[in-house]
C-alpha cells in the first residue's frame, strides 16, 4: 500500500475472513481479497 486509500478495506476484509475462518487456505484468502483493489500502483 502506498497511498493508504485502500488500507481500511483490506483490513476489514481480512478481519471478516479471519472471524469466519481462523485458518483460511491461500485460495480462500485470494477469494476474499480479490474485490479490494489498490489503485495507487498503477
Amino acid at each position: 500500500f502506498q497511498c493508504g486509500i485502500c488500507t481500511p478495506g483490506q483490513i476489514v476484509a481480512a478481519k471478516a475472513l479471519l472471524d469466519s475462518n481462523p485458518s483460511p487456505s491461500e485460495d480462500e484468502i485470494r477469494e476474499w481479497m480479490v474485490g479490494n483493489l489498490c489503485r495507487c500502483t498503477g
